[in-house]
């Protein structure tokens, strides 16, 4: 799990490049757009979405070399780039709380104590704060070293998950600039639900199915002969991802029914 030179030079870039985006965004903001009748977390948001929406891209390129790498043996066969860039992905979520987190405070106009503005984040963002911090001290360990060298693919095809991230990206800043009635939010929404639901959904059977074929049993019978706890963590990640889906369905019905698009829903 310990990094070597080649990881911490990654890392370091890493960090350097979420925080030359973040940058050069506030900056472009600032300078080249005029901010006067923009308030500060409207600024702010659009940096934190537009780092996301980069990291998601790079992720999925990733995770898609990955599994057309790995698939033809989803246990064994190896892509040591998705090692190197599991630690950036841990690292964006660690950046991704305190972005999060200028957002919030920007949108109190930072009244009150740190404590305070501490504690109503925390209220108003744990599930995503929740997913962040779970995904950076389980699922990093269970990554980098509890799997050992098996299991490339399916890293693999958790990183593909971020395929919805850049349509969650821009509905929220298209609803944070009074956008929702647009045609362009509407038609992202319903792009939304639909990469959401392949990617995030359909990608938990389709790994079943390929570890069937790697193992020439059925689906059924894979089950067996995989451990409690990969199934444990499949589980509790999907049922996250249905209650995401569920109201981002709900919500984009309810804006192509009525054009009622007040609920604005953002997830990692």
């Amino acid at each position: 799990m310990f990094m070597g030179w080649k990881t911490m030079l990654g890392v370091a870039l890493g960090t350097c490049v979420l925080h030359t985006l973040h940058t050069v965004t506030l900056n472009t903001f600032k300078s080249g757009i005029g901010t006067s009748s923009i308030p500060e977390w409207k600024i702010l948001l659009v940096a934190e979405e537009m780092v996301a929406t980069v990291n998601a891209l790079m992720a999925v390129a990733v995770g898609w070399y990955t599994v057309n790498r790995t698939g033809h043996d989803i246990i064994n066969a190896r892509a040591p780039l998705i090692y190197d860039w599991t630690w950036l992905v841990l690292l964006y979520f660690v950046y991704d709380i305190w972005a999060m987190y200028r957002v919030h405070a920007a949108k109190l106009e930072y009244r009150g104590s740190l404590l305070e503005r501490v504690r109503d984040f925390v209220r108003v963002k744990r599930l995503l704060i929740v997913h962040h911090v779970a995904i950076t001290l389980l699922g990093g360990p269970v990554a980098l070293h509890l799997r050992g060298s098996r299991g490339d693919f399916v890293i693999g095809c958790f990183f593909l998950l971020e395929l919805s991230t850049p349509f969650v990206a821009l509905r929220a800043t298209l609803a944070a600039f009074d956008k929702k009635t647009t045609l362009l939010y509407k038609v992202n929404g319903v792009m939304m639900v639909v990469a959401f639901f392949i990617c995030r959904i359909l990608i938990f059977p389709f790994m079943y199915v390929a570890c069937a074929r790697t193992y020439e049993v059925s689906v059924i019978q894979v089950l067996a002969k995989i451990p409690w706890y990969c199934h444990t963590g499949n589980v509790l990640m999907l049922a996250l991802q249905l209650h995401w889906f569920a109201l981002m369905a709900r919500g984009a019905v309810r804006v192509l029914r009525s054009g009622d698009a007040r609920q604005d829903i953002k997830e990692e």
